[in-house]
């Protein structure tokens, strides 16, 4: 799948999770490396980031992303292209399993 479309999917999903929330894509995290949230859901009581990874992108940021997001949102989740998946398993930070 192409970014574009799981940007898409991701926007729908935090929409439906968080109604109350203002939705913005590429949320500049500028004082934590220049990074940007691709998809984040601003409510009253936190941030909630979707990292986006489409076919073409490299899985190799991960790592370095998950930590700088974790300094600003309270959940961040990951929606990866199909064929992407197991290549992003091995390169996300350890963080407990949150439902």
């Amino acid at each position: 799948m192409r970014a574009g479309e799981l940007t898409e999917l991701a926007e729908r999903w935090l929409r439906a999770r968080f109604p109350e929330s203002h939705i913005r894509r590429e949320l500049s995290l500028a004082q934590y490396g220049g990074a940007a949230i691709d998809v984040a859901a601003i409510c009253s009581d936190q941030i909630v980031g979707v990292e986006v990874k489409g076919d073409g992108d490299s899985p190799s940021r991960l790592k370095l992303q998950g930590n700088m997001y974790g300094r600003v949102c309270r959940k961040v989740y990951l929606l990866a292209s199909p064929d992407l998946t197991e290549r992003c398993q091995r390169h996300c930070p350890v963080s407990p399993v949150t439902s």
